[in-house]
């Protein structure tokens, strides 16, 4: 993302890097593809109940939104709220990608968390279309007539434009991060992070095949590569904002894993 443009969340906090920090001596890598926000629940003058509006940046990589409560009320005292901007409240969104990652992988995996270092491929956060379009029709209109700061965020990239840009500018931070001589697992979530790690891991992970995020027995399976004479295992899980279709074929692999009544969270918006 170019830091040229001003980006920035309704009531004007600024788009910045979300980062997960070294490995050190955790020995799992979660990368996903990039952050998302602090949500809350926003009742608009008017009365307009709107969930998962779109704030500011997450606290951290697939935060599991466990302490939305005290996240917001911070928020608020930086934007100095106005009672005249309506009401605000805690909302489902908040931490739904880090509690699927916690429930239907890591879980399944028997990983804990503290073995794990979270990280994206960009550090900064992409507005999708159900976003721009809740901004577009609840907030846009009320800019002017309440004084609101204007806002400005990237566009969601496709998966392989997300792959090429991860590759281009974060090449170092995400060598670093694979290299890390702790890692003994990467998981990678998602069409873009698959096709950005496999380039970044170069001969090593050539061969590895693309039906390993189709529907079918290899999905779930881990592949060893070899990583600066070390193996490393490499398992490719689906994005948690995958379309319906592919998030059962991820509940039919935790159900292989013995997971009796895997959860559906759906698609992300």
């Amino acid at each position: 993302m170019s830091t040229d443009v001003p980006y920035t969340f309704p009531f004007g906090q600024p788009v910045k890097p979300v980062t997960g920090g070294a490995p050190g001596n955790r020995d799992c890598l979660v990368l996903g593809s990039s952050p998302s926000a602090l949500c809350m629940r926003w009742r608009v003058p008017g009365g307009k109940l709107v969930q998962g509006f779109a704030i500011d940046n997450e606290p951290s990589p697939f935060w599991d939104g466990h302490d939305q409560d005290a996240q917001i009320r911070v928020w608020k005292d930086r934007v100095c709220w106005q009672p005249t901007w309506g009401e605000t409240g805690p909302t489902r969104q908040n931490g739904l990608r880090g509690q699927w990652v916690g429930q239907q992988v890591l879980s399944p995996l028997g990983i804990s968390r503290d073995r794990v270092c979270a990280a994206t491929l960009v550090e900064t956060y992409y507005a999708n279309e159900a976003t721009r379009h809740r901004i577009d029709e609840h907030y846009r209109p009320l800019i002017e007539r309440l004084g609101l700061s204007a806002t400005t965020l990237p566009n969601q990239l496709a998966n392989s434009d997300l792959a090429r840009e991860a590759v281009t500018t974060e090449r170092d931070r995400l060598l670093g991060l694979l290299r890390a001589p702790s890692i003994r697992t990467v998981i990678t979530l998602g069409t873009a992070t698959w096709k950005a790690v496999a380039e970044l891991f170069g001969p090593a992970a050539a061969q590895m095949p693309a039906s390993l995020l189709g529907d079918g027995p290899a999905y779930g399976q881990a592949q060893s590569i070899a990583v600066d004479g070390r193996e490393v295992r490499w398992i490719a899980f689906v994005s948690p904002s995958a379309p319906a279709s592919m998030q059962r074929v991820h509940a039919a692999w935790m159900t292989r894993q013995g997971v009796k009544q895997p959860i559906l969270l759906g698609s992300f918006k």
